[in-house]
């Protein structure tokens, strides 16, 4: 309690709720009233207790400390917290837990995938074929003219493409492994960075080539644990029209090879 009041004294709220946390739920009558008076002396320390449940914290502590002890831990702290906070606050931390576990997870999931074997043999060949396909169409685009024909063509099969590229999940777990691989299939096929990564949408940055593709998925929640994930690819602004059959042409195979990679990724 001395290091609650001292952190009070500094009017570092955050530590001291942390220094209190545990006197909330002590069997000591004593201490439990202690630290129930200096909470409600010092309602700033609500809002240092909040911030202990912010995403980002919670999402380092659970990394730090593992994915069983993790949770665990911030779930015994949300019970401490219940005593002081409001329904509507606890809702938020209890929220907030959930998602940070979701984000661990999904990183290591991915950091899993990516360290096995056959995934770094699928990845060099995909970044080879890639290499070739791209070398094919810019040596394409270079001899031939973007006609009218191509165009209407290119923009049949991209109609086509757009509706097939969503994918839908059975439970919980599928729904997070599917989502884990969509990450990956983005990555291998946009060479922009992931900006957001979370349980419902992974985006890249907007392209600055206008060539260049940028890609989001979103997933959304549909009856009971199950999802569709859907693709969205996109470009930066286009300065001629050449740029506009580029991205489509960049596009549409990325459209049509999404579902393909999902399913015969599940199967492994």
């Amino acid at each position: 309690m001395e290091n609650a009041e001292m952190a009070i004294a500094q009017r570092n709220w955050e530590r001291a709720y942390l220094f209190l946390e545990d006197g909330l739920i002590t069997e000591n009558l004593a201490n439990r009233e202690r630290a129930l008076a200096l909470v409600k002396a010092n309602p700033q320390v609500l809002v240092g207790a909040a911030a202990t449940f912010n995403t980002d914290r919670l999402v380092r502590m659970i990394d730090a400390n593992g994915l069983v002890a993790g949770p665990r831990q911030e779930l015994k702290r949300l019970d401490m917290y219940r005593v002081v906070a409001t329904p509507a606050a606890a809702l938020q931390a209890e929220q907030n837990i959930a998602e940070a576990f979701a984000q661990v997870k999904s990183k290591r999931d991915l950091e899993e995938f990516r360290s096995s074997e056959n995934l770094a043999r699928i990845e060099r060949e995909k970044a080879d074929e890639l290499a070739r396909m791209e070398k094919a169409k810019a040596d394409e685009l270079a001899r031939q003219a973007q006609t009218e024909k191509d165009r209407e063509a290119l923009l049949l099969r991209i109609a086509q493409a757009i509706p097939m590229a969503k994918v839908s999940c059975k439970d919980a777990l599928e729904c997070s492994k599917t989502f884990a691989l969509t990450q990956i299939y983005i990555v291998e096929n946009s060479k922009m960075k992931i900006q957001s990564a979370n349980d419902t949408i992974i985006e890249t940055f907007t392209p600055t080539d206008p060539r260049a593709i940028g890609v989001r998925a979103t997933k959304i929640p549909r009856s009971g644990t199950t999802a569709l994930i859907s693709l969205e690819v996109f470009c930066s602004s286009p300065r001629a029209q050449a740029d506009i059959y580029g991205c489509m042409s960049a596009s549409v195979g990325v459209y049509e090879g999404f579902a393909p990679f999902i399913q015969r990724m599940l199967v492994k």
